[in-house]
């Protein structure tokens, strides 16, 4: 009966401690206390993987702000929204779905990046407002752009994310490197043409909502004629 137990104990310990569970140690001692292992989610974002991911590691390479705060589709799912205690906003692409590649499907990708929030201080009530991202709500689409807006505990903004794979190019009153001509040197006129251009998304802020809640903000609702919101 003894022996049944001992190799029973040193399995189990043969398995937690291959997946990360325990530390080093004889099969008999028990599970160590004093350094448990979380599971946080992080952005995970390098040149092979771009993925939302649970981290095991208690010692993981990331910071606070990396942390996520809220996710958000958008209406048809092609797009995905996170935002972070940092303050950005990344927004993320599906894959388009592949027969040769069936696994590959639902797969996301980042689609553009930037930076929403930042930290600012009231001086009248003496309190720091932190840039974490407390919410995002999507617009419904109504042309090529997308429109989404993002909140911390005082601002709401609302951003426009639109792509451009074309430039213009032949201006009269500019050079082919985007130098002043010389207007006496300018003899005819040309009609201006749209040249391609790697695809570029860009995202702009149209409207800035602040102080226009008494409290903290922690949540915001599109109305259903897509031009007010709740918050």
């Amino acid at each position: 009966m003894g022996e049944d137990t001992d190799t029973t104990r040193t399995l189990n310990h043969g398995f937690l401690r291959d997946h990360n569970y325990v530390t080093e140690g004889p099969a008999s001692s028990p599970l160590p206390d004093s350094s448990p292992r979380m599971l946080n989610p992080i952005q995970v974002l390098s040149s092979d993987i771009t993925s939302l991911s649970l981290e095991p590691e208690p010692f993981a390479s990331y910071t606070e702000a990396d942390i996520i705060s809220t996710v958000e589709f958008n209406h048809t799912g092609e797009l995905l929204a996170t935002g972070d205690k940092g303050g950005r906003v990344v927004i993320f692409q599906r894959e388009p779905e592949c027969k040769t590649e069936p696994y590959s499907q639902g797969e996301y990708n980042v689609y553009s990046t930037f930076q929403s929030h930042e930290p600012e201080f009231d001086y009248l009530k003496s309190l720091e407002i932190e840039e974490k991202i407390n919410k995002i709500r999507w617009l419904p689409q109504q042309n090529a752009a997308h429109f989404l807006l993002s909140t911390n505990d005082k601002t709401i903004k609302l951003w426009k994310v639109s792509e451009r794979d074309k430039r213009p190019e032949g201006y009269n009153l500019k050079d082919e490197e985007g130098r002043i001509k010389d207007l006496s040197t300018v003899t005819s006129l040309q009609v201006p043409v749209l040249k391609p251009m790697d695809l570029m998304v860009e995202v702009s802020p149209r409207r800035v909502f602040a102080n226009a809640h008494t409290y903290h903000v922690n949540s915001i609702s599109v109305n259903s004629d897509h031009e007010t919101y709740i918050q």
